[in-house]
């Protein structure tokens, strides 16, 4: 493998042009200055968000106690053949605020793939030279060739395809397709498209939303037109939904939410104080208005009724086997569970599993690997049609009931509420 990759090093930085490579097969090469000093290996490429990435840094993993990452712009590269040389006197450089780096943030992180509308994953990234200390991104490969290149055993593995009559090839996103979904804690300010974005549909986009920052829901939100956005906001977890907008300013939540179904928009309004509520409506539409409140009225007088204590919760740090040995011994014989909640130490409900799930892990995984984050659940107050719509919009057989502090206090299940609505 080193051999091949050290041929593939020394043809990119011989000077050809619209060469391809894959980062797999640069990384971790050592690095030198033109006077023979080891300074490191090559750990990571930076590159500055935007159309068309341009690597900016190298980032050299530095066996210095006191420098353990450099740095280093590309402009101070002179050449690579079996190494990576550097001119002795070059300079360190901070990153900016819009350079995110391969490794990092690119590589086995999840991306939305805008032409196919699917979150995939990115098992390599495809780099071309443009010219002495030039490189830019061309796309990602999401196939399995792009995880085995990472280990060498591409070639041996096209022989045997090819033996067999099988094209193996690899799977290339171009870069003005995708999206990234995971970036740096706070440090990159997104260029989001509001082109790109819309491609996708409401529901794609907010799970992508639910998976990063509030700052960046908020963000990409107000880049959208309004009735898209609240087609988004529509499709977010209520817990974010009210997050949101308390964040949004009451006049553009009051457009959002006149927009919106009127199920889900009281869904939202039973989350606010009651003075709060009451000034949203002020400011909507005569009819808008008289529906909501007649929605409103009915909150609060059934799902009590319909409520089942027949639930199971376990711990966040309990592992898979004590689990089902929870379930096994568990103190009510239960004649319903398709579901278990997962608490934290101060009983909120914080997750949620199916025992199909459960089952298909290692029995010493902790329950937190494979949870399911910020539940959809419902309140005492929410209307039953609210409950009836979140069952059959999410495919759930039942919704957890919690409490003003997130404790579950019994569920909701499809049985017990179906034969109201079948007359």
């Amino acid at each position: 493998m080193q051999k091949a990759v050290l041929r593939q090093v020394v043809i990119l930085w011989n000077g050809l042009n619209n060469l391809m490579i894959f980062f797999s097969e640069i990384k971790d090469i050592k690095v030198y200055t033109e006077d023979d000093v080891y300074v490191g290996r090559l750990h990571d490429l930076v590159f500055d968000f935007q159309d068309v990435p341009r690597i900016t840094k190298l980032i050299i993993k530095s066996d210095k106690l006191h420098y353990p990452r450099l740095h280093i712009p590309i402009k101070y590269v002179q050449s690579m053949n079996h190494q990576l040389v550097l001119v002795k006197n070059y300079e360190l450089d901070n990153l900016k605020v819009n350079e995110i780096s391969i490794w990092n943030n690119i590589v086995d992180k999840q991306i939305i793939d805008i032409k196919g509308r699917k979150v995939v994953r990115v098992n390599d990234v495809v780099l071309k030279q443009n010219g002495p200390n030039n490189l830019t991104i061309l796309g990602v490969d999401t196939s399995a060739l792009g995880i085995w290149r990472w280990f060498g055993i591409n070639p041996l593995l096209k022989k045997i395809a090819t033996f067999f009559g099988i094209r193996l090839s690899s799977t290339t996103l171009p870069w003005q397709y995708i999206q990234p979904l995971e970036l740096t804690q706070g440090r990159v300010k997104l260029n989001f498209e509001q082109e790109k974005l819309e491609r996708l549909h409401p529901e794609d986009l907010a799970d992508y939303l639910e998976v990063t920052s509030m700052d960046n829901i908020v963000s990409t939100i107000n880049l959208l037109d309004l009735d898209f956005s609240s087609q988004v906001i529509a499709e977010l977890n209520l817990n974010y939904q009210i997050q949101l907008f308390k964040r949004i300013g009451l006049d553009k939540s009051v457009a959002v939410l006149s927009r919106m179904d009127p199920d889900e928009a009281v869904d939202v309004l039973l989350g606010f104080r009651s003075k709060t509520r009451t000034n949203i409506l002020q400011k909507m539409a005569d009819h808008k208005r008289r529906e909501l409140e007649e929605l409103l009225s009915f909150a609060g007088s059934d799902v009590g009724e319909y409520i089942n204590s027949e639930y199971c919760t376990v711990d966040v740090d309990m592992l898979a086997n004590k689990v089902i040995e929870t379930i096994r011994t568990y103190p009510r014989k239960l004649s319903y569970l398709d579901y278990v909640y997962v608490i934290n130490k101060q009983g909120q409900m914080i997750g949620v599993f199916n025992l199909h799930e459960l089952l298909m892990q290692p029995l010493t995984t902790p329950v937190r690997k494979f949870m399911v984050e910020d539940p959809i659940n419902i309140h005492l107050n929410t209307p039953l049609k609210s409950v009836q719509r979140k069952l059959i919009k999410y495919k759930l057989s039942a919704l957890p009931v919690v409490d003003e502090y997130k404790k579950i206090i019994g569920i909701v299940t499809m049985d017990d509420i179906a034969p109201k609505f079948m007359h």
